[in-house]
């Protein structure tokens, strides 16, 4: 008995040196990237679905320096006005928006795509339903 206790705490004081020398290698990874198909090809507009009087977000990464995110705007929903700390690059998935900053208005259709500089505060949405790809690269 006493030796099967002392070999699970040898045991565990292994694993855990184990992770924390992972962890500070960088072997201890989860996937960057999730929530795409891997059997077959799918397109981006149809992983996320559209629903009435919400908004919706799938993240598609796990990366501290890259956030990628799906969104879904149901009609005359948005999002208030934000900003992050990198550049973020809006892609247009379906419908038509905009992203309205300070100074000026960004109307996107289909397939559109822009940028807005990091530490920008934006607002996105209004209007029609519509999807949309977020990618923010952090600094």
């Amino acid at each position: 008995m006493f030796t099967g206790v002392l070999w699970l705490g040898v045991l565990n004081s292994y694993l855990c040196l184990k992770y924390k020398i992972d962890k500070i290698w960088g072997v201890w990874k989860m996937p960057i990237l999730k929530n795409l198909p891997t059997q077959n090809a799918e397109s981006i507009k149809e992983l996320i679905d559209i629903r009435k009087g919400q908004v919706l977000s799938m993240a598609l990464s796990n990366s501290e320096h890259v956030q990628m995110t799906i969104l879904s705007f149901s009609e005359n929903e948005m999002v208030s006005e934000e900003s992050y700390f990198g550049d973020t690059m809006y892609i247009l998935l379906e419908g038509e928006t905009k992203i309205i900053m300070e100074d000026k208005e960004i109307h996107l259709c289909e397939g559109e795509t822009c940028m807005i500089p990091s530490r920008t505060l934006h607002a996105v949405g209004g209007g029609k339903a519509f999807k949309i790809l977020q990618i923010t690269v952090n600094e």
